[in-house]
């Protein structure tokens, strides 16, 4: 038999005649004997179609988000730039939009990452490009220190105020 429809059930019976026509009909087990063909084969992965993009990104934090065309589960894999990819993060629920918190990173460091979605018939897609991002400095928390000054100099109807700090900073 050809040209059936996939996932779908099919009754069917034997007749057999011979020459003289004497036929005869074979019943299977049951009045009749039904079959269903197999459910067609899903062979296509699923579509990225947007990101990844990684975004909120702190000196420690970042997201990294995309989605897919169709239900997904999603592994991502990171690392420091210039290195391998040691870090993975998966989900366990399918899903059109992959999210990702990451937390614990580095501040002031390039983190390279890349992403993989797989369906429910595990055809997979990998994003074509690794991408980055560097996470922010760290919070400078510390006030700068008077290291010389001040030196006031007067003049006849002014006065000017020098000094220098540790480090860059606003002062007046």
């Amino acid at each position: 038999l050809t040209n059936l429809t996939a996932g779908t059930y099919y009754h069917y019976q034997i007749l057999s005649t011979d020459v003289s026509p004497n036929h005869n009909v074979v019943k299977m087990k049951g009045s009749d004997s039904p079959f269903r063909t197999l459910e067609e084969v899903d062979t296509t992965p699923p579509s990225i179609i947007s990101g990844p993009d990684a975004s909120l990104i702190t000196a420690t934090t970042a997201t990294i988000i995309w989605e897919t065309d169709e239900l997904a589960i999603s592994l991502l894999k990171f690392g420091k730039a210039g290195g391998e990819l040691t870090e993975e993060r998966r989900t366990s629920t399918y899903e059109f939009r992959q999210k990702f918190d990451l937390t614990q990173l580095e501040p002031n460091t390039e983190y390279e990452y890349e992403v993989y979605s797989y369906d429910k018939a595990g055809n997979e897609v990998k994003s074509k490009l690794i991408k980055k991002f560097k996470t922010l400095p760290e919070e400078d928390r510390t006030p700068p220190v008077l290291i010389e000054g001040p030196v006031a100099d007067f003049k006849d109807k002014s006065a000017a105020f020098y000094w220098v700090t540790d480090e860059d900073a606003d002062s007046y």
